[in-house]
Protein backbone atom coordinates (compact mmCIF):
# COMPACT_ATOMS: atom_id res chain seq x y z
CA UNK A 1 0.00 0.00 0.00
CA UNK A 2 3.06 2.41 1.24
CA UNK A 3 4.64 1.62 -2.23
CA UNK A 4 1.77 2.54 -4.43
CA UNK A 5 0.61 5.35 -2.77
CA UNK A 6 4.55 6.02 -3.44
CA UNK A 7 4.25 5.82 -7.26
CA UNK A 8 1.16 7.99 -7.57
CA UNK A 9 3.17 10.88 -5.71
CA UNK A 10 6.38 10.15 -7.86
CA UNK A 11 3.95 10.31 -11.03
CA UNK A 12 2.15 13.38 -9.88
CA UNK A 13 5.20 15.07 -8.59
CA UNK A 14 8.33 14.40 -10.94
CA UNK A 15 7.27 15.78 -14.00
CA UNK A 16 6.17 18.90 -12.28
CA UNK A 17 10.12 19.52 -11.66
CA UNK A 18 11.56 21.54 -14.04
CA UNK A 19 9.42 23.11 -15.97
CA UNK A 20 8.79 26.70 -16.12
CA UNK A 21 4.88 26.88 -15.32
CA UNK A 22 3.42 25.61 -12.16
CA UNK A 23 1.71 23.00 -12.44
CA UNK A 24 -2.16 23.55 -11.33
CA UNK A 25 -4.88 25.82 -13.02
CA UNK A 26 -8.14 26.53 -13.58
CA UNK A 27 -9.74 27.77 -16.74
CA UNK A 28 -13.35 29.73 -16.97
CA UNK A 29 -14.44 32.26 -19.67
CA UNK A 30 -17.64 32.51 -21.86
CA UNK A 31 -18.49 30.76 -25.11
CA UNK A 32 -21.09 31.48 -27.75
CA UNK A 33 -21.80 28.04 -30.19
CA UNK A 34 -23.67 27.25 -32.94
CA UNK A 35 -25.63 23.87 -33.97
CA UNK A 36 -24.05 22.28 -36.75
CA UNK A 37 -26.60 21.35 -38.86
CA UNK A 38 -28.79 24.46 -40.68
CA UNK A 39 -31.29 26.61 -39.49
CA UNK A 40 -31.84 29.87 -38.02
CA UNK A 41 -30.58 31.41 -35.05
CA UNK A 42 -28.27 29.43 -32.57
CA UNK A 43 -27.07 29.15 -28.92
CA UNK A 44 -26.85 31.53 -25.92
CA UNK A 45 -23.11 33.01 -24.55
CA UNK A 46 -22.51 30.97 -21.48
CA UNK A 47 -19.66 29.74 -18.94
CA UNK A 48 -17.51 26.58 -19.07
CA UNK A 49 -14.89 25.70 -16.39
CA UNK A 50 -11.82 23.65 -17.00
CA UNK A 51 -9.26 22.62 -14.29
CA UNK A 52 -5.90 21.33 -15.06
CA UNK A 53 -2.77 19.99 -14.75
CA UNK A 54 0.43 21.10 -16.58
CA UNK A 55 2.43 17.46 -16.62
CA UNK A 56 5.24 19.37 -18.75
CA UNK A 57 5.57 22.72 -20.03
CA UNK A 58 4.16 21.49 -23.76
CA UNK A 59 1.14 18.88 -22.45
CA UNK A 60 -1.44 19.38 -19.88
CA UNK A 61 -4.79 17.25 -18.68
CA UNK A 62 -7.82 18.75 -17.57
CA UNK A 63 -11.54 17.98 -16.96
CA UNK A 64 -14.19 20.21 -18.81
CA UNK A 65 -17.22 21.18 -17.74
CA UNK A 66 -20.02 23.21 -19.78
CA UNK A 67 -23.34 23.94 -20.06
CA UNK A 68 -24.99 25.54 -23.40
CA UNK A 69 -28.53 26.77 -24.31
CA UNK A 70 -30.14 26.45 -28.02
CA UNK A 71 -32.86 27.40 -30.07
CA UNK A 72 -32.79 26.62 -33.26
CA UNK A 73 -35.78 27.39 -35.99
CA UNK A 74 -36.44 24.79 -39.12
CA UNK A 75 -34.17 22.64 -38.07
CA UNK A 76 -34.12 19.35 -40.66
CA UNK A 77 -32.16 16.66 -38.88
CA UNK A 78 -35.36 15.33 -37.40
CA UNK A 79 -35.60 11.71 -37.13
CA UNK A 80 -38.76 10.81 -37.21
CA UNK A 81 -39.60 7.20 -36.95
CA UNK A 82 -41.95 5.92 -40.50
CA UNK A 83 -44.94 4.49 -38.33
CA UNK A 84 -44.62 8.12 -36.38
CA UNK A 85 -44.91 9.86 -39.19
CA UNK A 86 -47.87 7.32 -40.34
CA UNK A 87 -49.62 7.99 -37.33
CA UNK A 88 -49.45 11.53 -37.74
CA UNK A 89 -50.44 11.98 -40.78
CA UNK A 90 -47.15 13.68 -41.40
CA UNK A 91 -47.00 14.55 -44.96
CA UNK A 92 -43.32 14.81 -47.03
CA UNK A 93 -43.95 18.53 -47.43
CA UNK A 94 -44.71 19.48 -43.66
CA UNK A 95 -41.85 17.32 -42.46
CA UNK A 96 -38.92 18.68 -45.00
CA UNK A 97 -39.96 22.44 -43.33
CA UNK A 98 -37.97 20.76 -40.53
CA UNK A 99 -38.68 21.59 -36.82
CA UNK A 100 -38.22 24.44 -33.95
CA UNK A 101 -35.93 22.89 -31.14
CA UNK A 102 -35.01 24.67 -28.19
CA UNK A 103 -33.18 22.74 -25.25
CA UNK A 104 -29.84 22.58 -23.31
CA UNK A 105 -26.73 20.39 -22.59
CA UNK A 106 -24.72 19.41 -19.88
CA UNK A 107 -21.58 17.38 -20.89
CA UNK A 108 -18.23 16.51 -18.77
CA UNK A 109 -15.06 15.68 -20.66
CA UNK A 110 -11.90 14.42 -20.16
CA UNK A 111 -8.90 15.66 -22.11
CA UNK A 112 -5.51 16.97 -22.76
CA UNK A 113 -3.47 19.78 -24.28
CA UNK A 114 -0.27 20.41 -26.48
CA UNK A 115 1.28 23.89 -26.24
CA UNK A 116 3.41 24.70 -29.36
CA UNK A 117 5.68 26.61 -27.72
CA UNK A 118 6.54 28.05 -23.73
CA UNK A 119 6.75 32.06 -24.19
CA UNK A 120 4.08 34.40 -23.37
CA UNK A 121 2.02 33.49 -26.58
CA UNK A 122 1.55 29.59 -26.73
CA UNK A 123 -0.68 28.54 -29.48
CA UNK A 124 -2.32 25.01 -28.69
CA UNK A 125 -4.33 21.53 -30.23
CA UNK A 126 -5.59 19.58 -27.85
CA UNK A 127 -8.75 17.39 -27.89
CA UNK A 128 -11.60 14.69 -25.71
CA UNK A 129 -14.04 12.33 -24.70
CA UNK A 130 -17.20 13.45 -23.06
CA UNK A 131 -20.82 12.91 -22.55
CA UNK A 132 -23.29 15.04 -23.19
CA UNK A 133 -26.68 15.18 -21.50
CA UNK A 134 -29.28 17.19 -23.52
CA UNK A 135 -32.85 17.97 -22.65
CA UNK A 136 -34.64 19.55 -25.41
CA UNK A 137 -38.31 20.52 -27.22
CA UNK A 138 -39.38 19.73 -30.21
CA UNK A 139 -42.27 21.51 -32.38
CA UNK A 140 -43.90 22.18 -35.57
CA UNK A 141 -47.64 22.48 -37.68
CA UNK A 142 -48.83 19.19 -35.32
CA UNK A 143 -45.80 17.90 -32.68
CA UNK A 144 -45.01 19.67 -29.53
CA UNK A 145 -43.05 17.03 -27.62
CA UNK A 146 -40.27 17.25 -25.13
CA UNK A 147 -37.45 14.46 -24.75
CA UNK A 148 -33.84 14.04 -23.22
CA UNK A 149 -31.12 12.17 -24.72
CA UNK A 150 -27.60 11.16 -23.31
CA UNK A 151 -25.07 11.02 -25.90
CA UNK A 152 -20.88 9.80 -25.81
CA UNK A 153 -18.50 12.71 -28.25
CA UNK A 154 -15.43 13.59 -28.84
CA UNK A 155 -13.63 17.40 -28.94
CA UNK A 156 -11.17 18.81 -30.94
CA UNK A 157 -10.02 22.45 -30.08
CA UNK A 158 -7.07 24.46 -31.55
CA UNK A 159 -6.38 28.10 -30.35
CA UNK A 160 -3.73 29.99 -28.53
CA UNK A 161 -3.11 31.37 -24.86
CA UNK A 162 -1.73 35.02 -24.24
CA UNK A 163 -0.45 35.09 -20.66
CA UNK A 164 -3.33 34.33 -18.73
CA UNK A 165 -6.15 34.91 -21.68
CA UNK A 166 -7.62 32.27 -23.96
CA UNK A 167 -9.32 32.35 -26.93
CA UNK A 168 -9.78 29.11 -29.31
CA UNK A 169 -12.23 26.67 -31.35
CA UNK A 170 -13.56 23.95 -30.04
CA UNK A 171 -15.96 21.36 -32.36
CA UNK A 172 -17.86 18.79 -30.35
CA UNK A 173 -18.95 15.83 -32.48
CA UNK A 174 -21.92 13.72 -30.80
CA UNK A 175 -23.37 10.53 -30.89
CA UNK A 176 -26.83 11.21 -33.41
CA UNK A 177 -29.64 9.63 -31.52
CA UNK A 178 -33.03 11.65 -32.14
CA UNK A 179 -31.06 14.52 -33.36
CA UNK A 180 -27.60 15.17 -33.83
CA UNK A 181 -26.78 18.42 -30.97
CA UNK A 182 -23.28 18.33 -32.25
CA UNK A 183 -21.83 22.17 -32.14
CA UNK A 184 -18.99 24.47 -32.63
CA UNK A 185 -18.50 26.52 -30.00
CA UNK A 186 -15.94 30.01 -29.41
CA UNK A 187 -14.46 30.16 -26.37
CA UNK A 188 -12.63 33.44 -24.58
CA UNK A 189 -11.24 32.28 -20.95
CA UNK A 190 -9.11 32.98 -18.07
CA UNK A 191 -6.74 30.59 -16.70
CA UNK A 192 -6.18 31.41 -12.35
CA UNK A 193 -2.75 29.68 -11.62
CA UNK A 194 0.09 27.59 -14.38
CA UNK A 195 1.80 30.78 -14.53
CA UNK A 196 5.39 30.80 -15.03
CA UNK A 197 7.74 30.39 -11.80
CA UNK A 198 9.81 32.87 -10.66
CA UNK A 199 13.04 30.80 -10.07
Amino acid sequence: MRKTLLILVLVTVLPAVGQHYKPFKVETGLFWSELSKQGIGGMALVPYIEPKYNISDHFALGMRLEFLTFDKADFIDINIETQDRAKLYLNDAIYKNGMDISGRTFSLGLGGEYYLSTGRIRPYLGGGLAIYATKYKQTNLIINQTDSQTSAGIYFRIGTNINHFRIGGEWNILQKRTFDPSYFSLKLGYEIGGSKRLF
